[in-house]
């Protein structure tokens, strides 16, 4: 397993680990030209990662001052279990086994970030992102009495005006990126739009140079 103590539960801006796992059956060669076989094979981040983003659609500026995000498993298993692959491609993660009883943590953060006015010649304001480098959470799913639990998630401007949210029913495999968009569209009725996407890592293709020669 994976654990992360209560001081490094997030991983921001850092390297992760690699995993996954393969079976690639090699047949015996007929003739010379079965010798040279080739399969292909996938590997996921061990990490979920987010991205938090905002804009402001009303005519003051705003400060996003604390952000949270709560559910996060303190525990993964460090190479896939029990997963079952899907998604158009089938290389996505659809199910998996998560560590049983593994404990939860929020993710809390205290920010400074300005959200700027709306230009008024503008349709929407712009996009902020709330932080400057990546952040990660391992994989999990929250559970209670083995059904799938809401992750709460709320944000808080100036101090004092806050919106809360939740994340349905979700499961957060590893390989996925979760993107927040929230928008500020009228303080008076505490206004704020979320969308939120769970979707595969960015796909990047590794040519590793090893094996035999047949030259050899």
């Amino acid at each position: 397993m994976l654990n992360l103590s209560a001081d490094h539960s997030v991983m921001e801006g850092t390297r992760l680990p690699i995993t996954g796992t393969a079976d690639v059956e090699l047949t015996e060669p007929k003739t010379p030209e079965d010798i040279n076989q080739s399969t292909e094979v996938w590997l996921h981040r061990a990490a979920v990662k987010f991205t938090f983003r905002m804009r402001n659609n009303t005519s003051r500026k705003y400060t996003v001052t604390d952000l949270s995000l709560g559910g996060m498993s303190t525990a993964m298993y460090l190479m896939p279990k029990g997963i079952t692959m899907g998604g158009k491609d089938g290389k996505t993660i659809t199910a998996f086994d998560a560590v049983p009883d593994a404990a939860t943590y929020d993710i809390v953060r205290t920010l400074a970030v300005e959200l700027p006015a709306k230009a008024a010649d503008a349709t929407d304001g712009e996009w902020i992102l709330l932080f400057d480098k990546p952040l990660y959470a391992l994989e999990g799913k929250l559970l209670e009495n083995n059904a799938p639990k809401n992750y709460p998630l709320s944000i808080t401007l100036d101090g004092l005006i806050s919106s809360e949210m939740n994340l349905k029913e979700v499961q957060l495999p590893r390989g996925t990126h979760v993107y927040v968009n929230i928008t500020l569209n009228k303080i008076e009725d505490l206004d704020f739009d979320w969308q939120i996407d769970l979707v595969p890592y960015a796909g990047v293709t590794l040519e590793p140079d090893f094996g035999l020669d047949a030259d050899d």
